[in-house]
């Protein structure tokens, strides 16, 4: 959802949960009401600056460079053309409604954010593929790595299936609509790159095969609204 008000935009980046049952590093869904708020205005000076923030903000860094939303914002602006992109400037106020390590794509939707408010400044013919890749600069500050089963999800909504990382390649389904989710907080923070940290390399051919077919199972269940 996005909105201009005296030259601000406003975005809202919505609360993702990934790693979806079966579907490690595939599936992702998006939720409604929960999320952060990026409000971003152009300037004079080039680049991005982060000038407040708000909400969930402990430890988040405000130097843009270290920050999923400034990063994403950063990577958007890097493909302007022309006058537009030596001109290329903004400002941005970050309200993380999200709290870290919560599993609800907390960084994701604030690399969505920011890629998105630059995006719609500068008038950017960017597609929903090339902004996932922008938002990818910002998560991987988050996550160590290149993962986007929650950026897919809180840009497009519904439920997503990431096919590929190279190139992006991003399917989305609509959720049935009597399909309602509980969201149980446990009350503490792990962090994606440790959680990923001990995960095992290998798995058993035989677990491989039953996860194989019941990520098909889910999609399928979703496809038909069952």
């Amino acid at each position: 959802m996005t909105e201009t008000e005296q030259g601000w935009v406003k975005v809202f980046a919505p609360a993702s949960i990934a790693n979806l049952g079966p579907g490690f590093d595939a599936l992702g869904v998006a939720l409604e009401g929960l999320g952060d708020t990026i409000q971003a205005r152009r300037t004079e000076m080039p680049g991005v600056r982060i000038v407040e923030m708000t909400g969930e903000k402990e430890s988040i860094p405000a130097d843009p460079a270290q920050n999923c939303a400034g990063r994403a914002a950063e990577s958007v602006l890097k493909q302007l053309k022309g006058k537009a992109a030596r001109e290329a400037g903004l400002e941005m106020r970050l309200h993380k409604g999200l709290p870290q390590g919560s599993g609800l794509g907390s960084s994701a939707a604030s690399a969505v954010g920011g890629a998105v408010a630059a995006h719609l400044l500068f008038g950017s013919a960017l597609g929903s593929n090339t902004l996932i890749e922008a938002a990818l600069e910002g998560e991987v500050l988050a996550s160590g790595g290149r993962h986007a089963d929650n950026l897919a999800a809180s840009l497009l909504g519904g439920f997503t299936i990431v096919r590929s990382h190279e190139p992006i390649d991003v399917i989305r389904l609509e959720l049935p609509s009597a399909m309602r989710f509980v969201v149980v907080l446990p009350g503490m923070e792990i962090r994606t790159s440790y959680a990923r940290s001990v995960l095992p390399e290998m798995i058993p051919l035989k677990d491989a095969a039953g996860n194989w077919a019941n990520a098909a199972a889910l999609v399928a269940a979703v496809a038909r609204g069952n």
